[in-house]
């Protein structure tokens, strides 16, 4: 396993937190597999629906618990670059619940990106 970098996605902020649409896109290391998506699902959302998205290549993932999971979904291709979505249904606004005053739409914390060699 090696991570990706994933600093510059759009819809992810550096605290952690992700929108309901992240994207961004990466140089898989040769001799990647699956991109691995580390997801940390709150108890702040009842259910969440996840699909990850590497290059047209969709994974569908639906969390009832608050956990740290995981999505890997295969690199199809021997691109250069890999483009990487994540779509999300489930979402919670922190003022509206009373949480604090932050008033982004959130939908889970996103723990990590990895490349995923065979054999592993």
């Amino acid at each position: 396993m090696q991570p990706i970098d994933y600093a510059h996605a759009t819809g992810y902020w550096h605290d952690g937190w992700a929108g309901t649409n992240v994207e961004f896109a990466c140089t898989p290391p040769a001799g990647t597999k699956h991109i691995r998506v580390i997801f940390e699902k709150t108890p702040h959302i009842d259910n969440l629906l996840v699909f990850v998205t590497v290059n047209g290549f969709t994974i569908r993932r639906q969390v009832m618990a608050s956990e740290v999971f995981f999505v890997d979904v295969p690199l199809t291709s021997d691109a250069a670059t890999a483009t990487v979505t994540v779509v999300s249904e489930g979402s919670f606004v922190p003022k509206e619940q009373g949480i604090n005053d932050d008033t982004r739409v959130l939908s889970y914390l996103l723990r990590g990106v990895e490349a995923r060699f065979a054999g592993e």
